[in-house]
């Protein structure tokens, strides 16, 4: 956070100033400047943050890291410009320049050097995170030295300097949270905060030209003219930055990519590749954030095994709950059973489902299964201070059956009969934008089923959804003989996940029955299956007695669940024995410091 820090003193300039050049009061540059300098340096520490979580995952060590670089080099910034004698205003308005073209172009810039040079990477985000820094932390005192021949007062200095850069870093906070951050991409986030340092460079020439404080000749045309290259150079850059971006994005995938999305919450990617079999179809695969989340040619597998098991292993299944699923495929199985007659989906990213709902491939491969839902709430953080309540807006899901209506009744002048396709209601279905925990904390009622399909606990905020509170909740919810299923990732790729998972569901206080088998495009997958009221052998012994489903599967039958419930000698035991908590999430550490590691 860096500012021009220009006092309200009397300034010792001549008193023959004419009143157009009073005007320009270093009152008047402090205000501006250090409230544009102030939020642009704070910003950029969340906007590098941002982007290194978006492509290295672990949001919380990538905050940790790049901010604690950008202090220490703010640091040393501060220190070396104490050796920086001449052409002080100069040097100021150049490091602005510096700035404007390094964290205009940052989110690029990484991008471009992860998809390119991924094996320096390391190297590359740590001195890039380090001249941002330099840069950041050489404003505030190469300003305080121009201030000083305005004021012989230090304490006033320090004070008009410091109080103004800090109040500049909350509107910076409040900026991001409030609107950048909800509204803006991060690529184009850069480029909005880099117009803040664009301006204080420019106010900034503009004030020391006035003052006659550019002395050199030379220097003050090339200021000038570096100033003009780089404003048309943010201009090119902003209206271009989405290409570029979706070029370099394309060298993350093997595969073309037919579809990305930049939402509030994750990058959404869907690629479009042959068909390992056969060449007249297409494989279709969903990215969040780089991971892939299913692929078409074998995404049945999953998620059979994902909703069936449990739907045959439930007493009733009138009242289904998803948790995540956002892409509707899950949805697709559970519409299938005729007794459903109403699903609450719940998932965190309103565009996920948007997409779902209206893109091509994604709603063919989910058979439509939203066409007839309506988000009948958008919930926010706010409206959970009065629980998830229920607009009452439901629309029922109506599907064709293999029957029709034959009507002769009011023939036209042919004497032609009308022929009407006969439907019937499957379910209502309710989708709630919404943090699973936080619908779970609020939520009224309870249900048969509980589905569910979160992305793996790869970042701490989804580590809280693996957690023992979070289990506690979905076994509150659930009827007394209701079942809940659990994607827990691969218990051959990531083992102590796997059973970390097992075990917190567990100290849950319920019957747990782990269960997997193999899915072409991640492996071996595991599910983890339990119940309220009966224990696990309990629920394993009507695992293993299941003899068929009641719906019709493309993949699995109830003989596959019967082999998914045996595992190899060894894969569900550890020496470990921790539960996952929101306080102690260990199944994160588990997942990105143990898992897919084999030895």
């Amino acid at each position: 956070m860096s500012t021009i820090a220009l006092t309200d003193e009397t300034p010792t300039a001549p008193s023959t100033r004419s009143s157009r050049l009073r005007r320009w009061t270093p009152r008047g540059v402090l205000a501006l400047t250090m409230l544009a300098t102030g939020a642009a340096g704070l910003i950029y520490e969340y906007v590098l943050s941002t982007v290194l979580s978006y492509l290295l995952g672990n949001s919380i060590e990538q905050f940790s890291i790049t901010i604690g670089v950008m202090f220490a080099m703010m640091g040393i910034g501060g220190f070396l410009q104490k050796f920086l004698r001449n052409s002080l205003p100069e040097l100021f308005v150049s490091a602005e320049l510096v700035l404007v073209v390094l964290g205009g172009f940052a989110p690029i810039i990484l991008q471009w050097a992860y998809a390119y040079a991924e094996e320096d990477f390391g190297w590359i985000k740590f001195i890039y995170t380090c001249l941002l820094g330099f840069l950041v932390g050489v404003e505030i005192p190469l300003i305080m030295r121009i201030n000083e021949r305005f004021t012989n007062n230090l304490g006033s200095n320090i004070a008009g300097t410091w109080a103004w850069d800090y109040i500049g870093g909350a509107v910076g906070v409040i900026l991001w949270i409030l609107l950048l951050r909800q509204f803006v991409p991060v690529t184009h986030i850069s480029f909005v905060v880099a117009c803040f340092n664009l301006l204080v460079a420019v106010l900034s020439l503009i004030f020391f030209w006035k003052r006659g404080m550019l002395k050199n000749h030379t220097n003050k045309i090339g200021v000038i003219v570096a100033t003009a290259l780089i404003s048309i150079g943010m201009i090119a850059g902003a209206t271009q930055v989405d290409a570029w971006s979706d070029k370099l994005t394309q060298q993350l995938y093997d595969d073309p990519i037919n579809t990305v999305i930049n939402t509030k919450y994750q990058n959404i990617v869907l690629t479009e590749g042959p068909h390992p079999t056969d060449p007249s179809s297409h494989n279709y695969q969903l990215w969040l954030n780089g991971n892939k989340q299913f692929s078409s040619v074998d995404e049945r597998i999953y998620h059979e095994y994902l909703v069936h098991p449990s739907m045959s292993l439930a007493a009733r299944h009138q009242r289904v709950l998803i948790l995540g699923g956002g892409d509707g495929l899950a949805l697709r199985e559970i519409l299938k059973y005729q007794d459903v007659k109403s699903v609450t989906l719940v998932d965190l990213d309103p565009e996920m489902i948007k997409l779902a709902k209206t893109h091509p491939v994604l709603s063919t491969l989910n058979r439509h299964a939203f066409d007839d839902a309506r988000v009948i709430t958008n919930l926010n953080d706010p409206a959970l201070n009065e629980g998830v309540a229920d607009t009452g807006k439901k629309r029922k899901v109506i599907v064709r059956s293999n029957d029709e209506e034959v009507n002769c009744e009011g023939r036209n002048q042919r004497g032609e009969c009308t022929v009407t396709p006969i439907t019937k209601e499957v379910a209502e279905v309710n989708v709630f934008n919404i943090d699973a925990d936080k619908f779970l904390s609020a939520a009224k009622g309870q249900w048969d089923v509980v589905i569910v399909d979160l992305p793996d606990p790869n970042s701490v905020e989804l580590a809280k959804l693996y957690s023992k509170e979070f289990y506690g909740k979905i076994k509150r919810i659930l009827s007394p003989d209701g079942i809940t299923v659990v994607q827990s990732t691969s218990p051959y790729h990531s083992k102590e996940t796997f059973l970390c998972i097992l075990r917190t569901m567990a100290a849950a206080g319920m019957g747990v029955v782990p269960y997997h088998d193999n899915v072409p495009s991640f492996g071996d997958w595991g599910w983890i299956m339990a119940s309220p009221t009966l224990g696990s052998k309990d629920l394993a012994g009507r695992a293993q007695a299941l003899k068929e489903f009641s719906v019709p599967t493309e993949e699995i039958g109830a003989a596959n669940v019967q082999r998914a419930l045996i595992f190899n000698l060894g894969w569900l035991t550890s020496t470990s024995k921790e539960i996952s908590t929101v306080m102690r999430p260990v199944v994160f550490d588990y997942y990105v410091y143990e898992g897919w590691k084999i030895e």
